[in-house]
């Protein structure tokens, strides 16, 4: 599966967002977000990240104040490729292309939720 074209010059919108509870971030995530976007382990510590439908990351499993708020590029994103992403941040400024974030997955986004021991 490869995601359709992005929007050049899209802002993020939702970056720095806070939620007072996880069930609120939740709820606005399963409201928000379009694809799932899975990573090859090549020792990096990031290997998912959660966007919207204009490439917004939202969600990352590790490492969110470094790739919430950046831009994937929607052209290039495929199976079997490395992941290019927009920022804006000190950390990832202009375009990026990550060579140790080679895409193994990408699905629609269904629904996040979280486990809880008893």
């Amino acid at each position: 599966m490869s995601i359709d074209s992005t929007k050049q010059g899209y802002i993020a919108k939702h970056k720095g967002k806070k939620f007072k509870t996880e069930s609120a971030f939740l709820s606005w995530l399963n409201k928000t977000a379009s694809y799932k976007i899975s990573f090859k382990d090549k020792r990096q510590d990031c290997l998912q990240w959660i966007i919207d439908e204009q490439g917004e990351i939202l969600h990352s499993n590790l490492q969110g104040w470094i790739w919430n708020g950046n831009i994937v590029d929607l052209d290039t994103a495929k199976v079997g490729k490395h992941i290019g992403i927009f920022g804006d941040k000190n950390e990832v400024c202009g375009f990026t292309t990550l060579t140790d974030f080679e895409i193994d997955k990408i699905i629609k986004f269904e629904k996040f939720t979280i486990c809880k021991a008893n």
